[in-house]
């Protein structure tokens, strides 16, 4: 996942670039799900913990490079 996301932030991918998808954020027609939605600021903050979680700089999303050595990825530094 690591390896994956520096590759990623090389080719100019951060945080911006992690969003789902504009229809998640509006409340469900019908069904057992009806009136939920994706809370975008619920959403931003839960993102920035699971980067805190997996090592990222939580302001860009992508590994910081203390994780990549930890990982043995210096040479995607």
């Amino acid at each position: 996942m690591n390896m994956m996301r520096q590759f990623n932030a090389k080719k100019g991918f951060t945080r911006e670039h992690d969003r789902l998808p504009g229809r998640l954020n509006k409340a469900l027609p019908d069904g057992p799900a009806k009136g939920k939605c994706v809370d975008k600021e619920a959403f931003a903050k839960m993102l920035g913990q699971y980067y805190g979680l997996m090592g990222w700089d939580e302001k860009t999303g992508n590994p910081t490079d203390a994780k990549l050595l930890e990982l043995g990825l210096e040479w995607t530094l």
